[in-house]
């Protein structure tokens, strides 16, 4: 795909294409997963041109120019920036700047980079004005989606009893992972609700407790529950359960956790 800007030279676009890229490495640094972007056969910057006519239509010629700051962000028209890039060296940047031909690349193309740890989309603006434009990690081809992992489960054996968990669950990986959902299961079910409090590094993931793992009274499961907010595991966070309401002979607890990457 590709955006074009309706400013002067000043205000460059950036155009952006997934079709008939090259394939590239990825890079494992400091256990993150980092994808590559640019250098595809639409990863160029241009601005303008003269106005011309053709026929009924009314235009104007694009112009490759080089040498312009393209940064990155996660919306098209506000979201975050995204400065944790590395250059074709594994060199730290903020910015890209578009080639200025001066060396084998050809002016304006868009060299060759990796975006932040886990990031395999961007919206592209080139200049301050420029409308951005989104770009798709060059590994898109060698990326497959994350079905997610099933972690061991947390099990309590026998009659349950209200209590804070002692069994930690680490996130051993040298990856960031995400907390896509959590189900409890009971052998035995309670006359009562059951209602567990999932804590990450010692303290709840549930927002003002709403939205706990609950299994109604007189069931087995409380059915596969996503949380009510993003909850991101860094490498070495720990996750907990409590038990805060059970009773009516509930027993043998089962909590399993689906993880996926980033």
């Amino acid at each position: 795909m590709s955006a074009r800007s309706p400013a002067t030279a000043a205000s460059p676009s950036t155009s952006s294409s997934i079709s008939t890229r090259w394939s590239s490495r990825r890079q494992s640094e400091r256990g993150s997963m980092r994808f590559s972007f640019g250098g595809g056969i639409a990863d160029w910057t241009f601005a303008h041109g003269d106005e011309v006519v053709i026929g009924a239509f009314t235009g104007n010629n694009a112009v490759v120019v080089g040498g312009v700051a393209i940064t990155f962000w996660s919306d098209e028209q506000a979201g975050t920036q995204y400065d944790d890039l590395l250059d074709t060296d594994g060199q730290p940047i903020t910015v890209v700047l578009s080639e200025d031909g001066a060396g084998f690349r050809s002016k304006g193309q868009i060299a060759p980079f990796r975006g932040p740890d886990g990031i395999t989309k961007m919206w592209a603006q080139a200049g301050d004005n420029g409308p951005r434009a989104l770009m798709v990690t060059t590994d898109a081809a060698d990326t497959t989606n994350d079905p997610g992992t099933v972690w061991p489960p947390l099990s309590i054996a026998g009659l349950l009893s209200v209590g804070t968990g002692r069994h930690r669950l680490y996130n051993d990986t040298e990856s960031n992972l995400t907390l896509a959902s959590a189900r409890a299961t009971l052998g035995t079910p309670g006359s009562v609700d059951t209602v567990l409090d999932i804590n990450r590094n010692g303290s709840s993931i549930f927002p003002a407790q709403t939205g706990r793992l609950t299994i109604a009274a007189g069931q087995n499961t409380s059915g596969k529950m996503a949380p009510l907010e993003v909850v991101q595991l860094n490498p070495g966070d720990y996750i907990t359960v409590d038990v805060d309401q059970t009773g009516g002979g509930a027993g043998d607890l089962v909590v399993q956790l689906l993880m996926m990457q980033g």
